[in-house]
């Protein structure tokens, strides 16, 4: 008796089975885009754009798919974005000259230096022919102990009543002759309002090897007094993240200082903060959930300023933190000594793009395709695609480039699927009839147990 019932069950359960396997096609996904190659080559890899993050609807991007030109699937992986290399930043002190200039534009202006055999400063002077008198407009820091890259440039000077408001540029030279941009338009600050106290002292350098670094105070602005100069170092330097910035639209709640906006599914890491006004002071705290459902988790808390001092402007460094695909975001302004106004204010997302490796097997065009609820992941591990794959030494794989999203008119909904009633009869009749075996045989087998059967 068990085997019939087994038997039916399979051969009912059967074209289920096959459905689910099937692969899906190009047309079971609501966008796609072309993917530009070039010919003769076998592996190619490109960052996901924007429109992929948005249009996916899935967290893990498990939608995605790549196919060839006659619908094919290829095979595919995602790079795993790796999170920051975890290191203690180590400290060493720089020997720092101060640089005296009569005028800004004096042609005339040379650079009198002594060094020892290491390289290493012992003097700096300029010599010019003008007559005016001299003004303190930077510092020359003696780098040149340093044998790793250097991730940042702290600076300690004296406090003055007023404070400190600049902006100054950051320059980086071997031979002291040529000289390269490193930090073109950096800002310090040193200020205190009332309680509040508000200072930046680092410049970030992102890895840049020098043997000599130059700051110069922009605009007509002394340069203050330094006290101490450093860099800092990384025993394990990871490679500088370039972040890429995507603006969302932004909405008010109905909270006073209170606005809320969507980052349509970016891999979000950073936030950029524009107040509406000048000589604006504000401390705002950052929230983000998945959905509705979710209780709101602070991410950063911080002081967001825009100030004006000696007619130059000194806005909030960005805000980081840990990375996340959150859409729902809200951000909380104090209001205490009115917020930021009751304009809103501007707002941009800093977020990482994944690397995608495919095969390029058939002829193109090849299409990138994404937007479907009900399809599992289907990326391999970057090892299976990638000999001797190791994230800190990403193979040289020729770039191809995606092309605009382009909304398929076809595509079924991700919603709920339509019913066709005739079907859903028949597998209720089905059911029903391998229910009504089973019990007749648990009533043959019972009888047959206690004797009361035939």
């Amino acid at each position: 008796m068990r085997f019939p019932f087994v038997l039916l069950l399979a051969l009912v359960l059967s074209p289920m089975t096959v459905r689910a396997e099937n692969p899906p096609n190009l047309k079971d996904f609501q966008w796609h885009q072309a993917i530009r190659v070039k010919a003769g080559e076998a592996l190619f890899r490109f960052d996901l754009p924007e429109s992929t993050y948005t249009g996916s609807l899935r967290p893990d991007l498990g939608d995605i798919r790549l196919f060839n030109g006659v619908g094919e699937p290829l095979p595919f992986a995602l790079i795993p974005l790796q999170p920051p290399t975890k290191a203690d930043p180590r400290t060493l002190a720089l020997p720092h000259f101060p640089l005296y200039l009569p005028s800004r534009d004096d042609s005339r202006l040379a650079l009198d230096v002594r060094k020892r055999d290491d390289g290493s400063l012992i003097a700096l002077s300029i010599e010019s022919g003008s007559r005016q008198p001299p003004r303190l407009a930077g510092y020359v820091l003696d780098a040149s102990a340093v044998k790793k890259p250097m991730s940042a440039v702290l600076l300690d000077w004296q406090r003055s009543g007023a404070g400190t408001v600049a902006t100054v540029s950051v320059e980086a030279s071997d031979d002291l002759e040529t000289w390269r941009s490193v930090a073109p338009h950096a800002q310090l600050l040193d200020l205190h309002l009332g309680e509040a106290q508000l200072q930046k002292k680092r410049i970030e350098l992102f890895g840049q090897p020098a043997k000599y670094l130059r700051v110069l105070w922009l605009g007509d602005q002394e340069a203050v007094n330094l006290n101490h100069a450093a860099v800092e170092i990384m025993e394990n330097n990871p490679a500088p993240v370039v972040l890429r910035w995507s603006r969302p639209e932004i909405k008010a709640g109905k909270a006073p200082g209170e606005y809320f906006f969507d980052s349509g599914g970016l891999p979000v890491q950073g936030l950029r903060l524009a107040l509406p006004q000048p000589n604006t002071l504000a401390p705002l705290r950052l929230f983000r959930r998945k959905n509705a459902k979710e209780t709101w988790r602070e991410v950063a808390h911080t002081v967001a300023f825009r100030l004006i001092r000696g007619g130059q402007e000194t806005l909030s460094p960005d805000l980081a933190f840990e990375r996340g695909r959150e859409r729902q975001w809200r951000l909380l302004v104090n209001q205490k000594g009115g917020g930021i106004g009751s304009s809103l204010p501007g707002l941009e997302l800093g977020w990482v793009p994944q690397t995608v490796v495919f095969v390029a097997r058939g002829t193109g065009p090849y299409t990138l395709a994404y937007g479907n609820t009900r399809v599992a992941a289907a990326d391999f591990q970057p090892a299976t695609l990638i000999p001797d794959y190791r994230p800190e030494k990403f193979p040289d794989l020729p770039v191809a480039e995606p092309e605009s999203a382009v909304r398929n008119a076809v595509a079924p909904s991700n919603d709920f699927p339509p019913i066709n009633w005739r079907t859903q009869a028949l597998w209720a009749i089905l059911v029903l009839g391998i229910a009504m075996l089973a019990f007749m045989a648990w009533r043959l087998v019972k009888q047959i147990g206690d004797g009361s059967g035939p």
